[in-house]
C-alpha cells in the first residue's frame, strides 16, 4: 500500500505541482514536487524539507498542476513573496488568484485545527436581532 493511501489523500494530479501546507505554528510551507502524494505523505511522515522536520506541518491546504518545472517553480516564487494574510486567503479559498485546489486534509491529526481557519469574533453570527 502507498503511503498516500495511509493519509486518505483524494485522487492527486501527477505531474508538476505548487502546494501549500500549514504548520503547528500556523506558518505558511510552500513548496513544488512531481509527485504530490508521495512529497504530502513524506511531510506528515517527517520526511518533508528541513523546514518541515523542524516546523511540523498539520494541515495539506491547497496545491496547484502546472506544466512543467519552471512554471511550478515560478508560482512557489510568487507565493512565497506574499504576505501572511494573503496566504490565508489562498488557503481558505477567498483568493481571486485561486486556481488551484483547496483541501482541509489533517497531516498529523492530533494537533488542533490552525488558528488561520478559525473565524475572528467579529465574523462570528450573531444571535441578536435589530
Amino acid at each position: 500500500m502507498s503511503k498516500s493511501k495511509n493519509l486518505n489523500l483524494p485522487p492527486l494530479p501527477t505531474g508538476w505541482c505548487t502546494y501549500m501546507l500549514i504548520c503547528v505554528d500556523n506558518s505558511f510551507y510552500i513548496g513544488l514536487t512531481d509527485d504530490l502524494p508521495t512529497r504530502i505523505a513524506d511531510h506528515a511522515s517527517g520526511k518533508g524539507g528541513g523546514y518541515t522536520k523542524s516546523v511540523k506541518p498539520t494541515l495539506f491546504v491547497w496545491y496547484e498542476s502546472h506544466a512543467d518545472r519552471p512554471s511550478a517553480a515560478q508560482r512557489e516564487r510568487q507565493l512565497k513573496t506574499w504576505s501572511h494574510t494573503k496566504k490565508q486567503r489562498l488557503a481558505r479559498g477567498l483568493s481571486p488568484f485561486n486556481f488551484g485546489q483547496n483541501l482541509r486534509l489533517p497531516l498529523l491529526s492530533h494537533h488542533q485545527l490552525p488558528s488561520v481557519f478559525r473565524k475572528p469574533h467579529s465574523q462570528q453570527p450573531s444571535n441578536q436581532q435589530r
